[in-house]
């Protein structure tokens, strides 16, 4: 891996880079982040951004012969820094090459679990701020409230594939089919042309139009379920080190009738897909924004601490 933490209490992530005067300047040369390791060796030591596990970090001290610099899980508690949580590590998606499958499920004595539901209560303001940019979707609080309440019951938090960098998108990928009935589509997002023009191919949809978004509604004396999901999340690790996490965003309306002829999707007229790839440069970003503290939506915070226990 090419990114590491300094404590499991932070989201706040560093670039290994190409030398060492970074993590130095940070860390001071002290403990917990140098010390011996079980063979006695002084090590350099850090936390994996995505299972909360203690790293090695490769480089910092001995230049290997290639002279690349990266992050590696070292499989044992590190004093003073982490404890080692074998069923998070073997989730960790910078571990080796994952397959992630929706209903896998950690183990619920997973600590990671519990620092990924405290994220969603205490960021989620700015979680469902990322979501109504990435989907265009101007999310009601009502809405957010349903797709919280769908998340929890599935136990979300511990879901394998999920760490505390790609909180938002798989909060939204567990939060199964939402209506978009009486929902807007905000005229700022990158693909709302696209999207609203795929929309009108329904018979059944109307498309109301004002100055700053499209409100999706049903033609008069008509009715038709239209909804939107995430599904296909997907790891992709480059040669590099670094990871690339995609969804794909997708919105259908009911069929009249199953339509066992039609090869792709008897039950739903699949209306707009596309690809969403996961973005945690701007999650970090707004995470620690401390010039919009002000601004926070509180109305979401609320919601999040009704149903976050």
């Amino acid at each position: 891996m090419k990114i590491y933490k300094l404590s499991i209490n932070t989201q706040k992530e560093y670039h290994i880079g190409n030398n060492s005067e970074q993590f130095e300047r940070l860390t001071q040369r002290k403990a917990p982040y140098y010390q011996h390791n079980p063979k006695g060796i002084l090590t350099a030591y850090a936390i994996c951004p995505g299972c909360n596990n203690p790293i090695e970090l490769i480089g910092m001290i001995r230049q290997p012969k290639d002279k690349s610099r990266y992050g590696k899980h070292c499989g044992y508690n590190v004093m003073g820094l982490a404890l080692n949580n074998v069923e998070d590590y073997h989730c960790c998606k910078y571990r080796a090459r994952q397959h992630y499958v929706r209903t896998q499920r950690r183990n619920v004595a997973s600590p990671l679990a519990i620092q990924i539901l405290n994220q969603l209560k205490t960021q989620f303001d700015r979680i469902i701020y990322l979501l109504k940019v990435t989907t265009g979707i101007q999310i009601t609080p009502n809405l957010a409230e349903k797709m919280l309440i769908t998340y929890l019951s599935s136990k979300g938090q511990y879901y394998t594939g999920a760490d505390l960098r790609n909180t938002p998108w798989i909060f939204a990928y567990l939060s199964n089919s939402q209506s978009l009935y009486q929902q807007r589509i905000s005229k700022k997002y990158e693909k709302a042309t696209e999207l609203i023009c795929a929309l009108r191919q329904s018979k059944d949809i109307e498309i109301i139009e004002n100055e700053s978004s499209y409100i999706i509604t049903n033609k008069p004396n008509k009715f038709t379920t239209i909804a939107f999901c995430f599904h296909s999340h997907k790891v992709i690790a480059k040669e590099n080190g670094e990871i690339i996490e995609k969804m794909t965003y997708s919105i259908s309306e009911e069929k009249d009738k199953f339509d066992f002829d039609d090869p792709k999707n008897p039950l739903n007229n699949v209306l707009w897909t596309t690809e969403i790839q996961f973005d945690y440069d701007f999650y970090q970003k707004l995470i620690f924004s401390k010039k919009n503290e002000d601004k926070r939506q509180h109305n979401y915070l609320t919601i999040a601490n009704k149903l976050i226990k």
